[in-house]
């Protein structure tokens, strides 16, 4: 066993010495590290320089982007007011033109009243209405011959009158027939 023992101690002792041959001394790591170090310090900035430059790249683009919609919606909203305005001025226009019609209309409907009146009155120029005639109760299911009457009544109250029902355009009692109440007779004479 000792044998055993013996080698393996010499086993050790050659991993030792193959260790510290091999095996770079403190200084060296310190000084490889401070290396490592260093390009760190270097690469680090350059690339989150880099990665800044590659996002601002990024933000720039999609900030023209968003500027040409901006742009085109501004144009849209600037087109979009001007056809209002437009509207807006075609109604005025028509809401002018709407009140002058309704204006002249009106001044249309008064002429027109004025002109309905004077031909009212002309029309009634050639009628005469004669009261106090009395009323045949029989002629409550057949039409009174009013244009009989009058010429027969006129004819005995002026003597020198030539008067015929041919004269006579229309005639007719008015009003509802009554108890005890002598309607007026209207003739409208050619």
């Amino acid at each position: 066993m000792e044998e055993c023992d013996d080698s393996q101690e010499e086993e050790e002792a050659a991993i030792k010495v193959s260790h510290s041959q091999n095996s770079p001394t403190l200084d060296t790591i310190q000084k490889q590290l401070t290396e490592i170090n260093m390009k760190f310090n270097n690469v680090v900035p350059t690339v989150v320089l880099m990665v800044k430059e590659e996002m601002l790249k990024i933000f720039e683009v999609k900030i023209e982007k968003l500027e040409a919609r901006l742009f085109d919606f501004e144009k849209e909203n600037d087109s979009l007011k001007s056809q209002i305005k437009k509207h807006k001025k075609e109604i005025e226009r028509k809401e002018d033109a709407a009140k002058q019609s309704v204006v002249d209309l009106e001044q249309t409907i008064l002429l027109q009243g004025e002109r309905i009146n004077d031909f009212d009155q002309y029309s009634k120029r050639n009628n005469v209405v004669i009261t106090g005639i009395k009323e045949d109760n029989k002629a409550t299911k057949i039409a009174e011959k009013t244009a009989e009457i009058v010429v027969n009544i006129l004819k005995d109250k002026m003597k020198d009158l030539q008067l015929n029902v041919n004269d006579m355009d229309i005639s007719h009692r008015m009003g509802r027939k009554q108890v005890d109440y002598k309607r007026p007779i209207i003739v409208r004479f050619l």
